[in-house]
């Protein structure tokens, strides 16, 4: 018996649409109408470190974790573009929420943008612009999904976990991943943080539709979700020959 087959099927998992609510989607979705909603972030660290940083309750007390187990309830690509590598917590210049179309300045087609092209960052290395892909988690028991805003580093990890999925007849909202980081040296010598995927186990039939039901619930809100703002956690400029171009 395979690896594959022998592992058992999690049927424990709790999400938001299978506990007491007092709310239907119709009505959270009237409610947050024009409302800047943020889901709370998980941040990479820079430099190597080892520790994910978890939101709590006390935005100044942040939990730091080596490994997450997760549902990834929803995922999609993101372009971000900074002028200055220097002006943290400010927005981006530029974003677009699919990858595609950018909005802001110079906005317009993501793939005809001369920011998108290699060789347009710092130095003539990378890009100018950043492509990451946004995670919506959701772990045993939270009501709401967190936010893991993969950088360019961490994009070929998830892409490869993505084509073990699809091999396997799964998909990111139909398994419990395990989330941890590793410590890369890049071409330049400097070290930086990747994502690691790991898929833990199966959903169970029904907890693979609840989970499936919640994605579709909340995508209206993931797809909208503001561009992070720039944080101390800069990503080192990525070209091909490093093995990290995006998916």
């Amino acid at each position: 018996m395979s690896k594959e087959t022998a592992m058992a099927e999690i049927k424990d998992f709790l999400f938001p649409t299978t506990m007491d609510s007092d709310y239907t989607p119709e009505e959270m979705a009237d409610m947050t109408d024009g409302v800047d909603m943020r889901y709370p972030q998980i941040t990479i660290p820079s430099g190597g470190a080892l520790a994910f940083e978890v939101p709590t309750d006390d935005p100044d007390e942040p939990d730091t974790v080596k490994k997450i187990e997760c549902v990834i309830v929803d995922q999609h690509p993101m372009c971000v573009y900074w002028p200055n590598r220097d002006a943290l917590g400010e927005p981006p210049q530029c974003a677009s929420n699919d990858g595609k179309i950018g909005a802001g300045d110079p906005g317009g087609e993501c793939a005809k943008c001369p920011l998108n092209e290699w060789a347009s960052g710092e130095g003539g290395s990378g890009k100018a612009c950043q492509n990451r892909r946004n995670l919506y988690i959701l772990m045993h028991g939270d009501h709401m999904p967190k936010l893991l805003s993969l950088p360019p580093t961490s994009l070929k990890a998830f892409g490869n976990y993505i084509n073990f999925l699809l091999a396997n007849g799964e998909l990111t909202n139909t398994v419990l991943t395990e989330i941890s980081l590793k410590k890369v040296e890049g071409a330049a010598g400097n070290n930086y943080s990747q994502a690691v995927f790991k898929k833990v186990s199966k959903l169970s039939p029904e907890l693979k539709t609840a989970s499936r039901e919640y994605t579709r619930s909340i995508k209206q809100f993931t797809r909208k979700q503001p561009a992070v703002s720039q944080s101390a956690a800069y990503d080192a400029p990525v070209d091909v020959s490093d093995g990290n171009s995006p998916f």
